[in-house]
């Protein structure tokens, strides 16, 4: 996701495009890595994974709570949490 994110960015897309849809040596990796990890493309992805969380745990507070319910939704939102928030 945050690959395509990257690409919709005017500026990143249009360094990053020419690099995709081929096999790439380990420069051309790094360079795609830098691009994506220079871009807003990984705290939109993760906006947006914090955003599917909230609608699958508002989604889960309609049935039965259940330890299930609870333990899955605990789990969606720790896994989101342990990511550092970097703000550009």
């Amino acid at each position: 996701m945050p690959v395509l994110k990257a690409l919709h960015d005017p500026e990143a897309g249009s360094e990053l495009a020419p690099l995709l849809g081929k096999p790439l040596d380990q420069p051309e990796r790094d360079k795609a890595r830098s691009i994506v990890a220079g871009s807003t493309a990984i705290d939109a992805t993760v906006a947006a994974g914090r955003r599917y969380v909230q609608e699958a745990a508002d989604a889960a507070a309609s049935l039965p709570g259940t330890d299930s319910v609870v333990l899955f939704t605990e789990l969606a939102r720790g896994l989101l949490d342990d990511l550092p928030v970097v703000s550009r």
